[in-house]
């Protein structure tokens, strides 16, 4: 970078690019670990037996707040992971 105008817009546009490439990253990040776990709540009903239960197996992106979740209300599965 020198000290001039025209490096210092270059230098601020490429700030700008690498925010919006990480923004992006981490949007996608999300929604990979999201799939992951939703993936690995399934791998865990089949090995243990209630697969007939992963129906009621959710997940859900949220692109506003960039927040990702998996969740059942399956007291089947709830009892299965947390115990009786």
């Amino acid at each position: 970078m020198e000290l001039s105008e025209k490096s210092l817009k270059n230098v601020i546009k490429s700030l700008n690019e690498f925010k919006v490439q990480y923004d992006e990253g981490v949007k996608n990040a999300i929604k990979t670990a999201t799939d992951a776990m939703y993936e690995s709540v399934l791998r865990y009903c089949y090995d243990n037996g209630i697969s007939e239960h992963t129906s009621s197996i959710h997940k859900e992106y949220d692109e506003t707040t960039n927040t990702g979740r998996v969740w059942t209300d399956d007291e089947v599965i709830i009892f299965n992971e947390m115990g009786t």
